[in-house]
């Protein structure tokens, strides 16, 4: 076995990984009692944008199955937790901060098409913090250019109506 870890590349002392070879009773506490935390930190160690299988399979052996949609529920509400894509293609990815997730996703609601907004909106009324009322900022301004498309128009102001302030 020390020679078939030598194959594999290091992980950092605290890697979510490593936790679940090193210390899986410590770290299933852990995923039980911060699943918001675990979630960012299980992110952070996979790098990227993962999808929820993936995540799922990460957690084998340290969160029970039968616990898993209260706990996902919980978890993926963490500031620092992004999500992209819609439907079976949703990926998600942590920020260093909660502060960066917020920039992001308003970055990402000025530059989307207007269909487009309306789903990157409803994330961010999800999270229910300022990036929400800067979101209106954004939607009530495209609703001027959007006088071609009465239905969208619509649609937007029901987004709009959902956000706090809105």
């Amino acid at each position: 076995l020390p020679n078939l870890l030598l194959t594999f590349p290091d992980l950092a002392p605290g890697d979510f990984r490593r936790r679940k070879v090193e210390s899986p009773d410590e770290l299933a506490r852990f995923v039980r009692d911060d699943p918001g935390g675990a979630l960012a930190d299980l992110l952070t160690s996979l790098g990227g944008e993962n999808d929820v299988a993936s995540i799922k399979a990460a957690l084998d052996g340290v969160l029970d199955p039968s616990s898993w949609n209260g706990w996902w529920a919980k978890a993926r509400k963490h500031p620092r937790v992004l999500t992209s894509g819609t439907g079976s293609r949703l990926r998600y990815s942590v920020s260093e901060s909660a502060e960066e997730a917020a920039d992001t996703l308003l970055d990402e609601l000025e530059r989307a098409e207007p269909r487009d907004r309306l789903s990157i909106a409803k994330r961010i009324a999800a999270r229910g913090d300022a990036t929400a009322s800067a979101a209106v900022g954004v939607l009530a301004a495209s609703l001027d250019r959007l006088g071609d498309d009465p239905g969208l128009a619509w649609e937007t102001a029901a987004a709009l109506d959902a956000l706090p302030d809105g």
